[in-house]
This record gives structure tokens, C-alpha cells and sequence, in this order.
């Protein structure tokens, strides 16, 4: 059955007062309530005394909770007053109850009002029963003894000492004793600390009562409560303090609901400025040092700190914030998340887990051990760890220390897990935020580098219609952009591919792989090229083929590059070959020449003998050139300027095209033999001619014609140098004006394809101006080519009569040499010149032991001559070895043919000369005579 319960509401909304009285309906009332919200009508109502409970809002426009509260206060009469208001802060809250408010609620929380207005109703009936046994007291002991036994407030008589007197029964059950247990106890039994019943009598003898002293006492249980005592002394007839008396109201209850008013109110605020800082945040390890400062800040603890879980082997979980009372704390800590002893503690359990962990005692849990000495120091008595979560998975943990036991309860790991997640929801947007970024970023230096690449990009759709092409592909294609798109690869279609090349390609990016190849395509311009290609299917997220994309490189000209690469291969193959076999030759022509002019010095003069030699000496020069030529053709690369008889090198090459070209094409010479001395390459110059004359028959290989070689001394007016006119004409089908214009370009060729790189002029050209020289061209269609090379002369080079021509007397020469070659014919025709000269000689084959033998008698030799190219040492490592022995000793280096020595390296390594093989006994004597002068 209901309760009736007749309520004055002061409000000024209709609709706020139907929800107070729908609270306490649900609360069991039957309910009789009337709304007002003015002064005097508050003033009026009170007075008629009709009221139970009155309930009051916090603010209103003419009139506010405040104001009738002291208008209540102030007409003394005795009815409960509930202030309730949509806000209200903590010291508004404690101020209006230190006012004379008996409660307060939050309008969006009034699950607890019907429970407060019973208890303030029987707390009113209290204080009324209270009044009532005061003044009874004052009128008659016996009904002062009535209304003391039959009071709802704990009422306690006492002497000085603190012995009970008496108590009546509402003391007993608040305190859970017997009347025969209170008897054997003192006041100061049930104060948990007994200093404040001194502190009471102390306020007692300054004032002579007592009036809502707050101490905390102890039941028989021991449980504490907190309490409110009104207290005054007990008289004699003398008027000496015989004793107190006081009544006892447990305030538990409400300090529990103000305790919990504050932690919420501090954890609400905690949780705006940590979501204000979310809302702010630009930065993550801003971010996470600003919600550690506010945790500290707003939510009163002591540390609070973020680790994040490392993945690595370890399982560390690495500090990124913090904020508090850490003094060090973060860097003794070495936790992990894994399950071990020092993942066992809240954090790793948190993070292993994904479930908050707390630490009520940290002085006594033992999961805390590893951490507990370093805690303590600090003053953190409990903690609570509540994990951070991306996607399902924890990333790390939130870390909270309290100076305080038992600080963190259901309710306040309410709040804080709410905190934990808004701030991993925080970090995960602050993250998303950055990819987004970095991949826009990332999408701008791709655009970039495509629209600044060197190849072409094309992107097609799932059909082939071309959707992007990039500007490398309008510069190799000739096509504008928005000529391109819209339109199908087929463009480029060259006709130089069967179907089945293009079905092959198809097929295999509409099977999602990639193509690879290459392909001949026509330019807009309907000039083919060759490009590699890439062509690789565009998928999406299920792996459908969305389109494809396509990466072009013109590689016409690298193709070309390849085909010269390879002929030089074949060059370099070739000229390796006539190397060796120059070098063999050489040791075959050193004893015919060498024997051969020591045969006829001593010949008769004149005789059918000295004639048999000459020829035989004769012929074995015509080798030795010719072995020359092959040596030359084997040293491509660096010129080698010398004195040259260009007409020698003009006629040579003569005679190597009368043996090549078709008995077609007729050749006439129009060579000056006189004395024309240029200073040149004679490779590089035998290389212009053999093109150009090579050229010159290309033009006629159809129809036959003449090709025309003239070499002529040249002279121009108002000038004192003297050229050489090198012409080169062919009465082939000449060339277009157009041609001409181009005919020296790199790669520029009207040759087809295969048969001509477009390289040979220009090289021509580069070849003619590094030798100081001019070349030029006349042609007309159908008239024939003619080529004009301008090279300037030199002086003749230092004449005289040849070496074979001087006289030398044989056997006149003295000193002892040592001669080292591993070729025996060679070696003995070395020894045998120099004993012909008068030397005398030790001869040897093997270079490791002719360095033994000279290290046993290094002052016996005047001077060493040996080969460079030999099994074992080679000739510039005996020399050196054999000059550590002996520093002074003049060392004459010999080749056949070697890449690996020249002049200047023999220089460098204090070689007296080094001479090339064959060597005649004039010429051996002639470079010992001038290096052996002292």
C-alpha cells in the first residue's frame, strides 16, 4: 500500500516538477505536490504547515534553491529541504548542505530521491521527537526518561572519565552493543581515534556544548562510520562538571554520497579535458603527454603514463608518456607482455589480455614484486592498467598510480576505461590521419615522377581504352593527350606483328600476369620504333581486372647501341686474336732478321751472297710492317699521334679494298707519292679511309660504278699552312639536300635496318676534327657523293740513311750480359748478336730461374735484356726484382706484343728501353750504344 506524502516543489517548470513527482511515485508515495516558484508563495505555504518535505530547484529566474532555504531557515519551522539542479558543483553542493539543506540530487540522476525523502522524513521526525524529549527534559525527568529511551538518535550519558552512565536503545543498535557490554566499556572505546573525544570536551568547555562535531567511530565490529555528536556537560547541584551527555547521528551515509558527488564530478571533468585535448590534437606524443598531464591534473593521482607493446622477439613495452610523480620510476621498469614474471604485473596482463588489470595494494600483491621496492619510494599504493585497442588488438596500455589503497573501484574504472577508449580512438584517427597524408603525399611524388618520367605511362580500362597517357608518351609517340584518350593502344598498331604476337599479349594480362616484351609501333608521324613494354593488369580489392597499365621505352636507339656493341665485341675479339699471333710472328721473324744481317756484315761485298740476304732481310721488314698493321689494328682505343707518310696508309688501304669490294665498282688512284708527312693516329686515319671508301662502294653495290681516291698537297692563299687533300667520290645515287643536312648525327642512317648502325660519320667526323682537320661533302640525287678530308702537314720527320745503311764494327763492344726469353730460338738469337758485337752473354728460359742466378752474381752482368711475356714472372716484375739487387744495373725490356707495357710504364719502373721484336743486330747495337753510355 502506498505511503501519503504531501510535497511542496519549488520550481518555475511545469515539467521538471511532473518528473519529481513521477520519482517518487515509482519510489512507493501517494503523492499530494504543489508547484510554486515565488518567494512569498514559498513563504505563505510554509507557514500553513501542511507540507511533509519540501524539494527545491538550485536556480530559477525571480527565485533560487538558496534563498528558500534561508527563507525556511529563518521561520524556524522543522521541514525537510532537498535542493535538486540540472548542474551543481561540488562547493555549491557542500555550501548548501552546511546551510541546512538536508540533500541534494542531480535532476538527470533521481533513482535514489524516494530514499532520501523517507529517510529525511523519519530523520524530521527525529529532530522532532528529538525537540520534543529536550523540552520534556525540562519539564519532567520521567518524561525526559520517555522520550530518551523511545529517541531514534543514539543518546549517551557519561562521567568525566568517559564511563557510560547510560544509553538508550537506538546507541545500542547503532553500535551493536548490549546494555551490560556498554556498561564495561568508555566512550573512548568506541572513537576511532581517541584524541577526539579530548578535541570534543575541549570545544565543549570553550563553548559549553558541542554542535555537529565530525568524528569517525567504531562499532563493536569494528566497523567505521562517520558521525555527527551534539554534546553539552551534565551539572551538579553545585554546578561542577560531573559528566557529558550527547546525542550521536551516523552521517555515513551521506559522506559516502558526498565522496561519490566529488569522485564524479572530478572524473567528469577529467574526461572534458581529456576529450577536449582529443578534439585539439594534431600530434600523437602531444597528445598522449597532454591526456598524462590531465590525468594528474583534474584526476588527482600520482603518475599516469602510456607504454606501447613492442612486437619484437622481446615483448618490451616501451614508455612514450607521462606525467606526475615519476622521479626515475619509468626507467627501472624493464616490462614486458609476455607471460612471464615480469609480464605478470598490470600492464602486461592488460596488454597480453586485452582487460584492465589493477593493483588494489601494491605493497601487498604479489604480482607487483618486481616493481614493489621502486613504487614505494615514490608513494604509489595501488594502480590500475587499462589496455589500448586498435582493430581487436591490443597496442598498448594506459597506467595510472594512485598514493592511495583500494583508489580505484568499479565506478572509477567506469571512467577511466571510457578514457582508454577514446584515447586509442584518439591515436587510431591521429594515425589515419597520417597515412592519409603520407599516401596523398605518396600519390603526389608518383603523379610527379610519372609526368617527369622518361618512359611513357599509359592506363587503360578493363576494354583497353586509354584513360591517362603521361608527357613522355606525347613526346615519343607525337600524339597530344587529349588526342590519346579516349582512344584504343591500336593507334600505335606498326604492322610489323602478326595477330598472334598481340592475342599472346592479350591473353596473358586478361589472365591478371604481367607482359613483358618488346615491340616495333608507329609514331603519329608514321616513323616505327622499337620500345620495350610492360603491361600489367590494374586489380581491386576482390582481384577483378579493373584496367592496366602500361610502362614504354623507346629503345630504337639502344637498340642500335647493341649492334655497335656487338661488332666492336667482334673487333675487340679480333683484334685479341691478331695480338696473339702478331706476338708469334715476332718471335719467328727474330732470329731471320737477326741472323740475316749478321750474315751479311760479314758477307763479300757485292757478291751473289750479300744480294740473297738483302733479299731475305727485305722481305723479312715487309713482315715486320706487316705485323706492324695487325699490332695497330689490336690497339684500338687511345690515340697514338706520330709522324705519318699518309699516302703509304692510303695506298695500304687500296689495296685491302681492291680485294673486297664487287669487279663491279673500278678504282681509280690519284695518289701523290711525294713526301707528305702528316701527325697522326695511323689507326684512326686507316679507319677514315677504309669508311669512307667502304661507303663509297655501298652507294654503287646495285648498279656498279667508279670510286675515285685522290691525295694531293693543298696550299690556300694568305696562309702557311700546308694541308692534304684527302677525296673520296663515288658516282652512286647521291643524296637529298635533307640528308646532307643530317649525314654526320649520331645513329643517323638511311641504310635499312641491320646493315648500318649511323654511327661511321660522325665517328669519321670526331676522328678528322681531333686531328686538327676539316671534312666536308658535295652531292647531288643521281650525281654521286664526293667526301673532301683537310689534314695539315708537318715537316718531314729526321732522315738519313737507315741503320742497315750505317757502319758498325762487329766484335768491338765489351761487358757481359744476361738474356732472358722463354722462346729458345729467340733467346740464342739475342745471345748471338751480342757475341757477334763483341758482348758476352748467359742466356736463359726461365725468368723465376734466371732471378736466382743474378741474385748469386748481381756484379758480374753490365746489363740485363728480357722479354716481357713469359710463364711464371713476367719481364717488368723480373726487372724490378732483379733492380731491388742491384740499382744501377741498365734492364732492356723486349715485347713481342703486350697490352699490359708501353713506354712510359717502362719508364716508371726505371727500364733503360724497351724495343719491340723482331730487332735486327744494327738496331740492337744502335739502342745498346745509346743506352749504355755512362
Amino acid at each position: 500500500m502506498s505511503e501519503p506524502l504531501r510535497v511542496l516543489i519549488v520550481e518555475d517548470l511545469e515539467d521538471d516538477a511532473i518528473l519529481l513527482a513521477l520519482a517518487l511515485k515509482r519510489g512507493g508515495y501517494d503523492l499530494e505536490f504543489k508547484r510554486i516558484d515565488t518567494p512569498s508563495a514559498f513563504d505563505l505555504e510554509i507557514k500553513r504547515g501542511y507540507w511533509d518535505i519540501i524539494i527545491s530547484d538550485y536556480a530559477m529566474p525571480q527565485f533560487c534553491g538558496l534563498d528558500a532555504l534561508e527563507i525556511l531557515n529563518e521561520s524556524g519551522i522543522d521541514i525537510p529541504f532537498i535542493l535538486v539542479s540540472g548542474t551543481i558543483g561540488e562547493d555549491v553542493a557542500v555550501e548548501a548542505m552546511k546551510s541546512g539543506a538536508h540533500d541534494y540530487f542531480i535532476k538527470g540522476n533521481l533513482k535514489r530521491l524516494a530514499v532520501s525523502v523517507k529517510r529525511e522524513l523519519r530523520e524530521a521526525g527525529m529532530r522532532r521527537e528529538r525537540k520534543k524529549a529536550v523540552e520534556a527534559l525540562k519539564e519532567s525527568e520521567l518524561k525526559y526518561r520517555a522520550l530518551f529511551e523511545n529517541s531514534r538518535d543514539p543518546i549517551y550519558i557519561n562521567k568525566k572519565d568517559g564511563e557510560f552512565i547510560d544509553c538508550n536503545q537506538s546507541f545500542l543498535d547503532l553500535f551493536g552493543y548490549t546494555k551490560q557490554e556498554v556498561e564495561k566499556i568508555n566512550t573512548c572505546d568506541i572513537y576511532m581515534n581517541p584524541d577526539d573525544r579530548t578535541r570534543l570536551i575541549g570545544e565543549i568547555k570553550i563553548n559549553g556544548f558541542a554542535s555537529d562535531f565530525e568524528v569517525k567511530m567504531r562499532k563493536k565490529d569494528g566497523a567505521l562510520m562517520d558521525c555527527l555528536i551534539s554534546a553539552t556537560t551534565r551539572l551538579d547541584e553545585e554546578g561542577a562538571v560531573i559528566g557529558y551527555q550527547g546525542i550521536i547521528r551516523d552521517i555515513t551515509e551521506r559522506k559516502r554520497a558526498e565522496k561519490e558527488i566529488r569522485n564524479s564530478n572530478r572524473m567528469l571533468q577529467m574526461l572534458s579535458e581529456c576529450n577536449q585535448a582529443l578534439i585539439r590534437s594534431k600530434n600523437e606524443n602531444a597528445l598522449l603527454n597532454e591526456i598524462c598531464r590531465i590525468i594528474i591534473d583534474a584526476g588527482g593521482y600520482r603518475l599516469a603514463w602510456v607504454g606501447y607493446a613492442d612486437k619484437g622477439e622481446k615483448k618490451r613495452v616501451i614508455p612514450m608518456a607521462q606525467s606526475g610523480f615519476e622521479k626515475g620510476y619509468l626507467e627501472t621498469l624493464d616490462i614486458i607482455w609476455a607471460d612471464a614474471e615480469r609480464g605478470r604485473g598490470p600492464t602486461g596482463t592488460a596488454i597480453r589480455t586485452g582487460v584492465p588489470s589493477v593493483a588494489h595494494d601494491i605493497h601487498n600483491d604479489p604480482q607487483f614484486k618486481p616493481w614493489r621496492a621502486q613504487a614505494e619510494k615514490r608513494g604509489y599504493s595501488s594502480s590500475a592498467a587499462i589496455p589500448l585497442v586498435f582493430d581487436m588488438q591490443p597496442i598498448g596500455a594506459l597506467n595510472i598510480y594512485s598514493s592511495v589503497k583500494d583508489a580505484f573501484d568499479k565506478r572509477e574504472m567506469t571512467h577511466l576505461i571510457e578514457l582508454a577508449d577514446d584515447l586509442a580512438y584518439g591515436i587510431q584517427a591521429l594515425r589515419t590521419g597520417q597515412e592519409r597524408k603520407q599516401a596523398e603525399h605518396e600519390l603526389s611524388r608518383l603523379a610527379i615522377a610519372i609526368d617527369h618520367a622518361e618512359e611513357a605511362v599509359v592506363i587503360t580500362g578493363a576494354e583497353g581504352t586509354i584513360q591517362y597517357v603521361n608527357p613522355a608518351f606525347e613526346r615519343i609517340t607525337g600524339y597530344a593527350k587529349q588526342e590519346a584518350i579516349g582512344q584504343n593502344p591500336r593507334i600505335l598498331k606498326s604492322g610489323k606483328h602478326d595477330e598472334s604476337f598481340y592475342k599472346d599479349l592479350w591473353d596473358t594480362v586478361t589472365n591478371g600476369e604481367v607482359w613483358h616484351g618488346r615491340m616495333i609501333d608507329k609514331k603519329k608521324s608514321g616513323e616505327l620504333y622499337e620500345e620495350e613494354s610492360t603491361i600489367s593488369p590494374i586489380k581491386d580489392k576482390t582481384g577483378a581486372i579493373t584496367g592496366y597499365v602500361a610502362v614504354r621505352r623507346d629503345v630504337t636507339k639502344e637498340i642500335l647501341l647493341e649492334k655497335e656493341l656487338w661488332e666492336t665485341q667482334k673487333l675487340n675479339a679480333i683484334g685479341t686474336l691478331a695480338g696473339g699471333i702478331a706476338h708469334d710472328l715476332n718471335n719467328i721473324l727474330m732470329p731471320i732478321l737477326g741472323y740475316s744481317t749478321m750474315a751479311k756484315d760479314i758477307a763479300v761485298k757485292d757478291s751473289e751472297t750479300e744480294e740473297c740476304l738483302n733479299e731475305i732481310i727485305s722481305a723479312g721488314h715487309r713482315a715486320k710492317e706487316l705485323v706492324k698493321q695487325i699490332l695497330t689494328f689490336s690497339r684500338r682505343g687511345d690515340q697514338d699521334f706520330q709522324s705519318l707518310e699518309i699516302y703509304l696508309i692510303v695506298k695500304e688501304v687500296l689495296k685491302l679494298m681492291k680485294a673486297t669490294i664487287p669487279a663491279t665498282i673500278k678504282i681509280v688512284e690519284n695518289i701523290d707519292t711525294r713526301s707528305s708527312y702528316i701527325m697522326g693516329d695511323a689507326t684512326q686515319i686507316h679507319q677514315v679511309v677504309v669508311n669512307l671508301c667502304t661507303n663509297a662502294a655501298y652507294a654503287m653495290k646495285e648498279n656498279g660504278g667508279v670510286l675515285t681516291v685522290t691525295l694531293r698537297r693543298k696550299r690556300f692563299e694568305n696562309s702557311f699552312q700546308d694541308f692534304v687533300k684527302l677525296s673520296v667520290s663515288d658516282t652512286g645515287g647521291g643524296m637529298e639536300p635533307a640528308t646532307l643536312e643530317r649525314i654526320f648525327e649520331p645513329f643517323f642512317t638511311t641504310k635499312p635496318e641491320g646493315e648500318g648502325t649511323g654511327l661511321g660519320l660522325s665517328v669519321i667526323h670526331g676522328i678528322v676534327e681531333s686531328h686538327g682537320g676539316h671534312i666536308d661533302v658535295e652531292s647531288q640525287p643521281c650525281e654521286g657523293t664526293t667526301f673532301h678530308i683537310l689534314l695539315p702537314l708537318i715537316e718531314r720527320a729526321p732522315g738519313g740513311k737507315s741503320i742497315e745503311q750505317e757502319k758498325y764494327k762487329k766484335g768491338k763492344a765489351k761487358g757481359k750480359a744476361l738474356v732472358v726469353d722463354d722462346q729458345v730460338d729467340v733467346v740464342k738469337t739475342i745471345g748471338k748478336i751480342l757475341n757477334f758485337l763483341g758482348y758476352k752473354t748467359t742466356i736463359m728460359t726461365d725468368s723465376e730461374e734466371a732471378l736466382k742466378h743474378f741474385a748469386k752474381n748481381p756484379d758480374v752482368y753490365d746489363f740485363v735484356i728480357t722479354d716481357m711475356t713469359m710463364p711464371k714472372m713476367t719481364g717488368d716484375k723480373l726487372a724490378r726484382e732483379i733492380m731491388k739487387l742491384r740499382e744501377d744495373i741498365p734492364v732492356i725490356l723486349m715485347t713481342g706484343y703486350s697490352d699490359t707495357i708501353d713506354k712510359e710504364k717502362a719508364r716508371e719502373i726505371g727500364v733503360r728501353a724497351l724495343i719491340n721484336k723482331p730487332i735486327t743486330s744494327y738496331e740492337l747495337s744502335s739502342v745498346l750504344d745509346r743506352e749504355l753510355v755512362d
